[in-house]
């Protein structure tokens, strides 16, 4: 029987070298914890504002997980963090899996809870209570956002991603060692966006 003819992309896997160590972190329980040690391809995206790069992989079962749940899994090489912006496994074939991956901006944002009692005097009080520092990435501002921020009365100052599950609701926040107003959300995936600012005036 005739041996089926290899297609262009099949032969070109094939040729793949992966050398570059990459270890593989899923955030667990409120921190980033090691999922595997695996070694990839890659090179540059073209084709993208946002400097992107492509990681190509030897498929493994892990990635079954990335594929459903991306925004929980980043990636480390050469020191530098990356967040998976998009996943491609060319027909289904469970060959080479290639993640589409980003720098990404880390940083660590306190949220502060309110509780209001009423005191003796039978006036109402608020106390603040401040989390334990939660992980984020920063994002820019689009123009539409800042525009908004506006119409809304607030002078925007930065977005901030978490995951939805270290947030309950907070409108006031430090980042930086600075306090701001939480005015906005967003519900992006397993994420939540959060928009800071000042109100205009204050």
């Amino acid at each position: 029987m005739k041996a089926k003819k290899r297609t262009a992309a099949q032969v070109a896997e094939d040729c793949l070298v992966y050398d570059k160590p990459v270890t593989v972190q899923r955030y667990t329980a409120g921190s980033w914890q090691d999922a595997e040690h695996l070694h990839a391809n890659i090179n540059k995206a073209v084709g993208s504002d946002i400097p992107r790069f492509l990681f190509r992989f030897r498929y493994y079962s892990l990635f079954d997980e990335i594929r459903l749940h991306p925004q929980i899994f980043r990636l480390i090489c050469f020191g530098e963090t990356y967040s998976v912006a998009d996943y491609d496994d060319y027909n289904e074939r469970h060959r080479v899996i290639k993640l589409t991956a980003e720098r990404m901006n880390c940083s660590t944002l306190n949220l502060i809870s309110e509780t209001r009692s009423m005191n003796d005097r039978a006036q109402f009080v608020t106390e603040e209570t401040a989390s334990e520092n939660v992980f984020c990435t920063v994002s820019e501002y689009t123009e539409a956002e800042w525009n908004g921020a506006q119409q809304r009365g607030y002078d925007a100052e930065v977005r901030l991603n978490v995951f939805a599950s270290d947030y309950a609701g907070q409108r006031i926040c430090k980042w930086q060692d600075n306090r701001y107003e939480i005015y906005r959300r967003t519900v992006e995936g397993d994420m939540i966006a959060l928009y800071l600012g000042r109100r205009v005036g204050v």
